[in-house]
């Protein structure tokens, strides 16, 4: 039998479209920094049985589940999420995390988005390269025809967040992000 596709979730909030695709049956990895949204989000995949693993990383990339349901010999090997509590970045590290005033879960590590209505009392994320959660979790050898599908939404951080995926080494067939124009700007990226 063929493993079910992969989708990968950069920002996953409150994990909205990771639980759709997730009981749709892909395995989905799902990267997401803010706590509160983090807490939503691993109740609502656990009210639909899709829950397989919690995966927390050390900003040198360290691996630590949580939680060992069906997360085998560091793979997902059936449909479900594996949630990421981490900020998708192009380097390892720890950033600050601005949270939205108005918009619960609404976070971002760009600096300077107090005029969008960040502030700065979201404390810490880790930072972490995408494609090095990929070859842990996934595996270094994937079909390409398995990566279904690639989200960025990390609110003014998604350039990063894209240079931390090897789009060569992992393929996606579909591409799609939310991105402001003016928060990319205040993130130095004209």
């Amino acid at each position: 039998t063929h493993p079910p596709p992969i989708v990968v979730d950069l920002g996953a909030g409150n994990g909205f479209h990771s639980l759709h695709m997730a009981m749709l049956g892909a395995r989905v990895i799902s990267f997401e920094p803010v706590q509160d949204s983090l807490e939503l989000f691993v109740a609502g995949a656990r009210l639909n049985d899709v829950l397989r693993a919690e995966v927390e990383l050390t900003p040198g990339g360290e691996i630590s589940v949580v939680g060992n349901e069906t997360y085998v010999g560091g793979v997902l090997e059936k449909g479900g999420i594996t949630v990421v509590r981490a900020a998708a970045s192009n380097e390892f590290g720890v950033g600050a995390l601005a949270l939205h005033s108005q918009f619960p879960g609404m976070a971002s590590v760009v600096k300077g988005l107090k005029e969008f209505g960040f502030s700065t009392k979201g404390g810490n994320a880790t930072l972490v390269r995408v494609d090095s959660v990929l070859e842990n979790v996934i595996g270094e050898k994937v079909d390409e025809s398995d990566l279904l599908f690639l989200k960025v939404e990390t609110h003014g951080y998604e350039y990063q967040a894209l240079q931390g995926v090897n789009l060569t080494k992992f393929p996606f067939r579909y591409l799609t992000f939310d991105f402001c124009p003016s928060m990319v700007i205040l993130a130095g990226l004209e």
